[in-house]
């Protein structure tokens, strides 16, 4: 079966990036990337903020026990490239040690993303901390 490829890059997103003047960062994240295959439900995860005590942390950690599929290490810039086989699956990125993530598909699932045949998905992910 031929397959695609997922890339893209892990940013750590910090400050303010409401307008009209945002002055927020945006930084590499060197990190590992998870994929999960059946992509994860959102009732497999808890809200981040509370969970961290570390502030306002946007998004959530996967708390179930679905092991990863794949796992990659991202270069110091913060990217990854993944080849998959062709279907739907979860991505999430390590942050605090722990499964994370800030996109949901509207049907339920967490860090969607759909692989097709032969191509490549290009899917950034951001860690959403203390922004306004």
């Amino acid at each position: 079966m031929k397959t695609g490829i997922l890339r893209g890059k892990v940013l750590l997103r910090e400050g303010n990036w409401m307008p009209p003047c945002p002055s927020g960062t945006l930084t590499p994240l060197a990190t590992k990337v998870l994929v999960f295959s059946p992509p994860i439900s959102i009732n497999e995860c808890e809200d981040a903020s509370p969970a961290t005590g570390i502030g306002m942390l946007v998004g959530v950690f996967y708390k179930g026990s679905q092991q990863p599929l794949k796992v990659v290490q991202t270069n110091a810039q913060g990217e990854f490239v993944i080849r998959l086989k062709p279907g739907k699956y979860s991505v999430f990125v390590e942050y605090l040690g722990r499964p994370y993530i800030n996109s949901f598909d509207g049907q339920g699932k967490a860090g969607v993303v759909e692989i097709k045949k032969g191509q490549d998905c290009q899917r950034d992910l951001i860690v959403n901390r203390a922004t306004d």
